[in-house]
């Protein structure tokens, strides 16, 4: 005869700590051996599940081979361990009766008599009321544990921070810190979308929160949305429940949905969560993905043709695009308190009037693209080639270690001589930062010309076939074909206030009608 053998625990820390599915199933091999009866690999099933739910995939799976007639016992450790629910306990007893298959438990013998069965409710009873108990209590120690301004489960995966356990409360990750700024001052400064803080973050190699290169437009927005990252820290916000469509069958979990909780219940917790940025640039952040909603390509009325491509020469922030009264215009972003202590004072400009006037000026040499093409080679013989400067960079990072390896001997010999001149030491000292600074001032030079060498390699084509398409179409490019020509001519417009500047592969604007337009 074949029998099949069920061991089951609630969670992970109880298979490590208490009553293991190892342990269980030795019993049960052991039980089965003294009834002679046959076990098989494919009639031994272990699972980490709830004992609270009847959904769980190896019961089942279980009880399908017992309904098919491929097994004549079922062998479990311990009632509790079949179900902690006296109700389903009794159910599946009756369900491998009716089949014809033996329920044997390790543990506690339970037979098919009234009195066996009641004994069997009140040991189902039992369990399930500690089931309950265990969750209380773990709720209750959270609720107490926040309530002392500790986290109650941790923050190891909150990005930005680190968890201590010793305290119970965050630190900040300066490196994962540093990202964290660097979103929002594009989120708030250049007015960028989210799609575009994905794309940046990808370009620039940042590993994601969860590993790898990728980053998703929700994990922004979440991080992007969070109040964490300015001190705030609540605890007891949201409760799990099971979502209102979908399957759960299969699931460990089944409250998988989190809903609010009342603003009354929940506990803040001061001081557990240091700030990365200030309250008042997230209050802005919000605005600007309320706006960034309305302002999106697909609701948008409004397109903006030069959108990150337009610099103050005043403050050296970007301009961004901003509709007022039906009208569209470009605004400095440091004229906005919050990035600037100094509001930036540089003027708006209509943007109808500065597109035209940009765009005219690119079309000029779009159609004449051996000057486009003269400077593209003009441009990429100023540049040595990038390997040859890359040796340079890496000799260059050599005598800048070499300087504060000097400079630190020069202190220390300082500390160990106290007879030695102060004047003279700190004039060494200085000496040596001079160099130092010019070495780091030439090293900065070097790796702007490396990167742009290879982006001369990587827009030579674009470029070449953007000349090509305008000799036959220029007059009806598209919103998207204008923009690409523009990122490919890497077309930069400097505004200083009473002129324009436009830069790239292209000659050199200035123009005296800015003020006037304005």
């Amino acid at each position: 005869m074949k029998a099949a053998i069920y061991c089951r625990v609630s969670t992970e820390d109880q298979e490590r700590e208490g009553t293991s599915l190892g342990s269980q199933l030795r019993a049960c091999l052991k039980r089965a051996e003294e009834l002679a009866f046959e076990t098989g690999e494919g009639h031994i099933f272990q699972e980490v599940w709830s004992g609270l739910t009847l959904e769980r995939p190896k019961l089942t799976n279980l009880r399908d081979r017992a309904r098919q007639g491929e097994i004549s016992a079922v062998i479990v450790y311990s009632t509790d361990r079949l179900s902690r629910d006296p109700v389903h306990l009794l159910l599946l007893a009756d369900e491998f009766e009716k089949k014809g298959v033996a329920l044997i438990f390790v543990t506690e013998p339970l037979d098919n008599t009234l009195e066996g069965q009641l004994l069997g409710f009140v040991r189902g009873w039992a369990s399930k009321v500690e089931a309950v108990k265990i969750r209380e209590r773990t709720m209750r120690g959270r609720k107490s544990r926040a309530q002392m301004g500790k986290l109650p489960t941790g923050g190891v995966n909150l990005y930005g921070y680190d968890y201590d356990h010793t305290v119970g409360k965050r630190k900040v990750n300066e490196y994962e810190a540093g990202i964290v700024r660097m979103m929002f001052n594009w989120l708030v400064e250049e007015r960028v979308s989210c799609n575009e803080i994905c794309r940046r973050l990808v370009a620039l190699g940042i590993p994601a929160p969860k590993g790898g290169i990728h980053w998703g437009r929700t994990t922004v927005g979440r991080i992007l949305r969070n109040p964490t990252y300015y001190g705030k820290t609540y605890a007891n916000k949201v409760f799990c429940t099971e979502p209102n469509k979908g399957s759960t069958e299969n699931r460990r979990y089944k409250k998988t949905r989190r809903e609010p909780r009342p603003r009354e219940d929940w506990i803040e917790l001061p001081d557990a969560t240091p700030p990365i940025i200030s309250e008042e640039l997230f209050n802005y952040a919000q605005r600007q993905l309320q706006a960034n909603r309305v302002m999106a390509p697909r609701a948008q009325k409004h397109r903006y043709l030069l959108r990150g491509l337009i610099w103050c020469k005043w403050c050296g922030r970007r301009y961004h695009g901003e509709p007022e009264h039906g009208y569209r215009y470009y605004r400095c972003s440091g004229r906005n308190k919050v990035l600037s202590p100094i509001p930036c004072r540089n003027q708006r400009i209509k943007a109808g009037y500065l597109e035209e006037l940009v765009w005219g000026k690119v079309k000029e040499m779009l159609v004449k693209p051996e000057l486009v093409i003269a400077e593209l080679e003009r441009m990429k013989e100023s540049h040595t080639e990038a390997q040859h400067l890359e040796e340079e960079v890496r000799l260059n990072r050599e005598r800048l270690e070499a300087l504060g390896d000097a400079k630190t001997r020069v202190i220390r010999l300082y500390t160990y001589l106290p007879g030695r001149d102060i004047d003279e030491t700190v004039k060494e000292v200085r000496r040596l930062q001079a160099e130092q600074d010019k070495i780091k001032e030439k090293i900065t030079g070097l790796e702007k010309c490396i990167e742009e060498a290879k982006q001369l390699e990587l827009n030579e084509a674009g470029i070449k076939y953007f000349c090509e398409l305008a000799r036959q179409n220029i007059e009806n490019f598209t919103f998207d074909e204008k923009r690409l020509a523009l990122e490919a001519l890497q077309t930069k417009v400097c505004i200083d206030g009473r002129s324009i500047t436009i830069e790239g592969l292209i000659p050199v604007l200035d123009s005296e009608k800015l003020a006037q337009q304005s």
